[in-house]
């Protein structure tokens, strides 16, 4: 049988399984199977277009598709999950057809990751619902590391995508700068003091509705945004990446969000230490002079610190760390099960009294002490420190005249940023911490086969 005979036995297989599942299944279903064949088929030719894809949609965790019932999944997961079937498939095909196999080096952190999962895995132990509590280890706690660690990782092969994959993220952080200046300049309430929002539109927004969902994305793109303005020629587009910077940077502070403060802190921090180290006198007038010029914006921070929405914000988490600590206290080793804080905190009285509605951990140390104990905690901590190791290895291994040394410090200040941000907020198992970790560390990589003797 020739070629050309298969491949039309394979399309008329096809074609009398999609026919045969119309006659029992609605339509739109089968034209919906049919459209995530078509998605993977391409993703195996294209697999940097899901990587863009990933990267386009990483923030916008509440554009969602919705599957009936309660069931809704991001649309970054949906893409993400077809691109590791894609993956999976290519990698499958290739080693049949006499390619090379896996190796633990394209999983960093595997070894890790699999104490985590056992770790979650025991803590349902104690969880009222083990089935929900299943679902939970599946989706998030598994989902965060195989699809924005690992495919990034492995499908980031060449400095082309790595670039176009940047630019799609400065993309993103601009969008999200507009946002917030458009709130600034079109505020939903009438308040003197001003902060930047993420705005609605006909009622809805994809990316949140508080201030802290728009610093954490600028926290981790104007690392970015810095390495594409230093390594772009000079020019008329540098000069509109720097205008994009700024705003980014301007954006990030008038949120007001304490953490994107401390965040954007740490970056720059990193950056002085680690790259102007031998213009700390500069540095040190740069900052003096940025002092003096925003104290205008010092006095609103004072101002906004002592207003009664921060304070009900600092009772707010801390009546959440105390229900965590209450928590940890009763299953110290593997916590209450994974998945399960909100319902803990939905019986506690004095809380929903004060409050009304359960919230998540503000904070994944909360979070994981009182889901998933000692445990839970340590293996998390292992697993991003190993990221974090890797990042510092590839860095110190490079050679000082390397360009790679910026790209992997911008890296490392933008995967720095999202996770300490985290601390403070609740988006610790999603694509908004991870995505930039994977890039960060699939940078690392390119780095390392750029300069291979230095790694032996």
């Amino acid at each position: 049988m020739t070629n050309q005979q298969q491949k039309f036995l394979y399309f008329l297989a096809a074609a009398l399984l999609l026919g045969a599942l119309a006659v029992f299944v609605r339509p739109e279903a089968v034209w919906g199977f049919l459209a995530l064949v078509v998605a993977v088929i391409i993703l195996v030719q294209r697999p940097a277009w899901g990587i863009y894809a990933m990267a386009a949609l990483h923030p916008f965790i509440y554009w969602q598709i919705f599957f009936g019932g309660d069931l809704n999944v991001p649309y970054v997961d949906v893409v993400a999950l077809l691109l590791f079937v894609a993956w999976v498939i290519k990698v499958v095909v290739e080693y049949l057809r006499g390619g090379q196999p896996l190796t633990a080096k394209n999983f960093p952190g595997f070894g890790l990751f699999v104490l985590f999962f056992i770790a979650g895995a025991l803590s349902l132990i104690n969880a009222p619902d083990w089935l929900a509590g299943l679902k939970y280890l599946l989706r998030p706690l598994s989902f965060f590391y195989l699809m924005f660690v690992l495919l990034p990782f492995n499908l980031i092969r060449d400095l082309k995508i790595l670039k176009n994959t940047l630019w799609i993220l400065y993309g993103v952080g601009m969008v999200a700068a507009l946002m917030g200046l458009w709130s600034l300049i079109f505020p939903a309430s009438h308040e003197l003091l001003r902060r930047a929002l993420p705005p609605l539109f006909n009622g809805f927004n994809p990316l949140g509705s508080s201030h802290n969902v728009l610093a954490e994305v600028l926290v981790s793109i104007i690392p970015l945004g810095w390495l594409l303005f230093e390594t772009d020629g000079p020019g008329r587009r540098q000069r509109w990446l720097f205008l994009g910077l700024i705003l980014m940077i301007v954006i990030n502070l008038m949120t007001f969000s304490r953490a994107g403060w401390l965040a954007l802190a740490l970056e720059a921090v990193m950056l002085a230490v680690f790259y102007y180290r031998r213009h700390w006198r500069k540095i040190v007038g740069v900052l003096a002079a940025v002092v003096v010029l925003l104290w205008p914006l010092w006095l609103l921070v004072g101002q906004f610190l002592s207003s009664p929405t921060v304070q009900s914000s600092n009772t707010n988490r801390w009546q959440l760390t105390e229900i965590a600590w209450q928590s940890f206290k009763a299953h110290p080793l593997i916590g209450a099960g994974a998945g399960t804080f909100i319902q803990q905190v939905a019986q506690d009285e004095w809380y929903l009294l004060d409050f009304g509605s359960p919230l998540e951990a503000h904070g994944v140390v909360q979070k994981l002490m009182a889901e998933m104990g000692i445990l839970g905690l340590l293996t998390f901590a292992a697993l991003l420190g190993y990221c974090f190791w890797y990042l510092w290895r590839t860095y110190r291994h490079l050679p000082p005249q390397s360009n790679w040394r910026l790209v992997i410090l911008c890296l490392g200040m933008s995967a720095a940023g999202s996770a300490f941000f985290q601390l403070f907020n609740t988006s610790y198992f999603i694509s908004k911490m991870w995505l930039p970790i994977g890039v960060a560390m699939a940078g690392c990589q390119l780095a390392r086969l750029a300069h291979r003797r230095e790694f032996k």
